[in-house]
């Protein structure tokens, strides 16, 4: 029956630029606790084994210390490290933050997945964008709410999608420094302040476990045109469902290639404010391989209109995750900080997140979060 009233798709989503989608704070990794640097490895244990191994009150005495080098020793003279204390063994080249984030996993097997729900959250940014008329700028407006039964977003119905593996990627902050209108690309190297032309890989420096780029995985898309068309009629009752309704019916009812179109063409637009962001604020060291990864991207969402580019998840920074309607570019709010009617400070929306990593001497700086999906078949 379901077949009848979806149109189904399977598709494949790549990873372009790494994609870390959090598991909760309480999942996260402590260093000297939930994980071991040692040397270029983290070495992520398993506590209720060690806690055979070592003992309570032996664990509970390195762990109260935070005594990363004492917890080492003793297991490995217990002979943790070939008894399955070590859980993962990952190579890092880098010093770890203090607190690692994980990606969030399968409940059933701890394989790394990515929601549905994200991709649908990004997908509906870009069509908050597609769809919003001058004035309209609540969500509740465009798509209506699943407590009064108008929920346009309930019509599009994306599965979660199960990858093999995952990589730890250290990321820095790269950061507008200055006063008044007088900006230079820097990076953060400290909570406050501690701005810097030049690069460096340690100080206020964040770890992610990510699925990296190239992993591959099948997921699947619906689009409910007839449930749709069957709910249109009652409309009266259901304001948002009659809100830009030619739009939303053409989305529904074309095959997902025109889905696939709108959210590239918005990526794109995406990319190319980003760009000139870079290309202005590029005093920091290492922003030229910024902007020689956005010209990529940029070559990847011109190539086709049979996939689409899409931007989601940790990374992706306030333009990305709110549809990027609001400004018409990525710089207006240098020059004319938006105010928060709450607290009354400014925003200039002026930092973004790298991720960053090294092969034989030679450094890769990339934005988080692209992934490209298309049709498996195609």
């Amino acid at each position: 029956m379901s077949e009848l009233i979806n149109k189904k798709y399977v598709c494949q989503l790549e990873v372009i630029s790494p994609l870390h989608i959090g598991a909760g704070q309480e999942k996260n990794w402590t260093k000297g606790i939930d994980f071991i640097h040692d040397g270029k490895r983290i070495l992520v244990l398993d506590l209720k084994k060690l806690n055979k191994l070592l003992g309570a009150d032996m664990l509970s005495s390195l762990f109260i210390n935070r005594n990363e080098k004492g917890l080492f020793i003793k297991i490995k003279e217990a002979g943790g490290f070939n008894g399955g204390a070590i859980t993962k063994n990952f190579d890092f080249a880098f010093e770890p933050s203090d607190e690692v984030k994980v990606q969030i996993k399968n409940g059933l097997d701890n394989k790394p997945i990515v929601p549905g729900s994200s991709i649908k959250g990004a997908i509906r940014s870009i069509l908050f964008n597609y769809l919003k008329q001058p004035g309209k700028d609540q969500e509740k407006d465009v798509f209506g709410t699943a407590n009064a039964g108008d929920e346009f977003m309930r019509f599009i119905k994306v599965s979660d999608v199960q990858f093999e593996k995952t990589e730890l990627m250290q990321t820095k902050i790269y950061n507008l420094s200055g006063t008044g209108n007088e900006w230079d690309g820097s990076w953060k190297h400290e909570r406050r302040g501690g701005n810097s032309l030049d690069f460096n890989s340690k100080g206020f420096h964040t770890t992610y476990e990510v699925i990296p780029p190239l992993e591959v995985a099948d997921f699947s898309i619906m689009l409910s045109e007839q449930s749709f068309n069957n709910l249109v009629k009652h409309q009266e009752a259901m304001p948002a469902l009659a809100y830009n309704q030619v739009k939303k019916k053409e989305l529904l009812h074309q095959p997902i290639e025109f889905l696939f179109k709108l959210i590239n063409k918005h990526t794109l637009s995406y990319i190319e404010k980003e760009l000139a962001f870079f290309l202005r604020y590029n005093e920091g060291e290492n922003s030229d391989y910024i902007i020689g990864y956005y010209n990529y991207l940029k070559e990847l969402c011109e190539a086709t209109d049979k996939s689409c580019l899409l931007r989601m998840s940790s990374g992706s920074g306030f333009h990305s995750i709110t549809g990027d309607w609001k400004f018409e570019d990525h710089l207006i709010t240098l020059t004319h900080p938006e105010k928060n009617f709450k607290t009354g400070k400014l925003s200039f929306y002026k930092s973004r997140r790298i991720a960053f990593n090294i092969y034989d001497d030679d450094w890769d700086f990339m934005p988080m979060g692209f992934v490209q999906i298309s049709l498996k078949d195609s």
